[in-house]
């Protein structure tokens, strides 16, 4: 049986995740509208880059045109 403490505890570890992932995803963002604009574009939406966590590789969240 689950306890509240335990609860809390996986609740803490997935929003530590998240914090790490959001920082990932911005820090990846950001270096690549500075680097080449044409690309960031192509980028999907900042959320579907947060929420797709399984994914840790930049190339594969180029939209296709």
């Amino acid at each position: 049986m689950w306890t509240i403490s335990g609860i809390a505890l996986v609740f803490a570890i997935i929003i530590f995740f998240f914090f790490i992932r959001n920082d990932w995803v911005h820090r990846k963002r950001t270096q690549l509208i500075h680097e080449n604009f044409d690309e960031y574009k192509k980028l999907e939406p900042y959320n579907t880059m947060v929420f797709r966590f399984w994914v840790w590789d930049i190339k594969k969240f180029k939209r296709r045109m």
